[in-house]
């Protein structure tokens, strides 16, 4: 299979059997996976490969209780490290990387997700399924103590991976006509969104129940006012249909009790030393 089948073809896998990955395919992935193309050749990044079941509960449990994670063979967690790097410059008493800032750290991250998608789509040429997993930010400060990370490592993506129970079906997307621009961002004529978004959300059938509209209307009033809200409530009853805005932004994503807030975030990179160096 070529490469653009690969990528028109793949779907995420959240359904793995019981089969292990051989050994000999993981090293191929992974030696894909740190071919790509870094900030400066730098490579700034780690992957933490986790098979024990215990720690795979433990980090289903940190991503939002998805339940599939502690199933997979393999989770590979892919973390900007800057540690290791501070090490071997340290050694040598020449200067490691100062620069801490809100560009380089984006680029350490933007790094180390080329990385875990480089793997993904090796992956899929080998006959396995993959799912990327962002949630793994979700408790990023638990998830460093599970992994023993030590200070200016960080957790921003993980990859779950197996053999699969089934293919999977692949999911809507927007065409190149939605999502490129000529020379400078167009806006496009809302009819025409309006159909692409119905095109890519043809098989969403969600149905509205207690449950779904209870926190769906807490957060729609808690962020744009009771008006808003009811607006949007109203909507989705007279339609009988939950559209995907309302599910992900209304019901699944907000955070939830116990998980970090944007000032925990920020505290964890403090803690982390992900903030720059002190001049001494």
């Amino acid at each position: 299979m070529d490469y653009l089948n690969i990528m028109k073809n793949r779907n995420s896998c959240r359904d793995f059997s019981d089969q292990p990955v051989d050994e000999a395919v993981l090293s191929r992935l992974l030696e894909a996976a740190v071919c790509a193309p870094t900030s400066g050749g730098f490579q700034n990044y780690s992957i933490i490969k986790v098979k024990e079941p215990e720690r795979k509960q433990a980090l289903a449990k940190l991503c939002r209780n998805q339940g599939f994670i502690g199933k997979a063979p393999v989770n590979l967690i892919f973390c900007v490290d800057l540690h290791r790097e501070k090490r071997i410059a340290e050694s040598y008493s020449v200067l490691p990387n100062i620069q801490f800032d809100y560009e380089s750290l984006s680029m350490f991250i933007m790094d180390a997700a080329i990385a875990a998608q480089t793997l993904c789509i090796a992956a899929e040429a080998e006959g396995l399924g993959c799912v990327l997993i962002g949630n793994i930010v979700t408790n990023q400060n638990q998830v460093a103590e599970l992994l023993n990370l030590p200070k200016q490592v960080l957790p921003v993506i993980m990859v779950s991976l197996g053999h699969r129970k089934n293919k999977g079906t692949i999911s809507g997307k927007y065409p190149p006509s939605v999502m490129v621009h000529e020379e400078t961002y167009q806006e496009q004529d809302i009819a025409d969104l309006q159909a692409a978004w119905k095109a890519k959300y043809a098989d969403w059938n969600i149905k509205p129940n207690e449950k779904l509209m209870t926190r769906i209307g807490e957060i729609t009033k808690a962020y744009f006012g009771e008006d808003y809200a009811a607006k949007g409530t109203q909507l989705i009853q007279r339609n009988n249909w939950v559209d995907p805005f309302s599910f992900w932004y209304g019901y699944y994503y907000p955070n939830h009790e116990g998980m970090m807030t944007a000032s925990d975030h920020l505290k964890f990179l403090e803690e982390q030393e992900m903030t720059g160096y002190k001049k001494k």
